[in-house]
């Protein structure tokens, strides 16, 4: 971890130390910052029209892309959920590490 990002966590005080020592909620923190940025980057194509063609009956469906802020929670919050589940298993092996065999695994 970056030295001036552990430095902003302990800030923080109490959550800073929470988040510095458990991998599980540093990667929800991480998903939740590359939710949002990946938010930032759809937002130009707010209200781009687009369609799709069908070639058997010839017909074409048109739709508008919209996001709305209740799209962008939704975003967040299963983006934060799928980190956090992505995390568990990693956070679980390293947990039953002993510490010494770690760093000699290193």
């Amino acid at each position: 971890m970056p030295p001036w990002l552990t430095a902003l966590f302990h800030v923080f005080g109490r959550l800073g130390h929470w988040l510095t020592h458990d991998p599980a909620c540093r990667a929800a923190v991480i998903t939740i910052v590359g939710g949002a940025i990946g938010i930032l980057i759809t937002l130009p194509l707010n209200f781009v029209s687009t369609g799709t063609a069908n070639f058997v009956t010839f017909s074409e469906i048109a739709f508008n892309f919209r996001v709305t802020p209740r799209l962008m929670l939704a975003a967040l919050i299963f983006g934060s959920i799928i980190g956090f589940i992505g995390s568990l298993l990693p956070s679980i092996r390293a947990a039953r590490f002993k510490i010494v065999d770690a760093l000699r695994a290193a």
